[in-house]
């Protein structure tokens, strides 16, 4: 399988009563044989983080998601702290692609800044990250 390219969009809404989800967004591989997507990702209190020029994920995904042929997910109801979260491809073989780059942020939930915070990243995986309030 060919390796995954996708630009991957973190977008986070919080309500409220300062729930948030992060809705997750990428676009389509373009290979004939594609069957899925599935979403890795870490959370706060999960194994593999550490505190150095802020907060990096080391360890293995503890939460996945098969998503199905779609190109968006949402992580509900999460909680201030780091979070990690990386895509793959698989075709109708079984055969999974690499991770996606893996794009790590501090969600403060307590917060709804007014304009959206982009990260480029290496190429070809671009991040935007807006949190809204309801």
């Amino acid at each position: 399988m060919k390796r995954l390219f996708l630009i991957l969009a973190i977008i986070v809404m919080a309500t409220a009563a300062q729930a948030a989800d992060i809705l997750v967004s990428w676009n389509a591989n373009t290979e004939a044989d594609l069957a899925g997507y599935k979403v890795y990702y870490a959370q706060p209190g999960d194994s593999g983080w550490t505190l150095a020029d802020g907060y990096v994920f080391e360890g293995d995904f503890e939460h996945v998601q098969d998503v199905g042929n779609v190109t968006t997910y949402t992580i509900p109801d999460i909680v201030q702290g780091p979070y990690a979260i990386a895509v793959t491809a698989y075709d109708t073989s079984g055969n999974e692609s690499d991770y996606s780059e893996v794009t790590t942020k501090y969600f403060n939930v307590m917060e709804t800044p007014n304009v959206p915070v982009v990260h480029v990243m290496q190429s070809p995986v671009t991040i935007t990250i807006t949190i809204q309030g309801e």
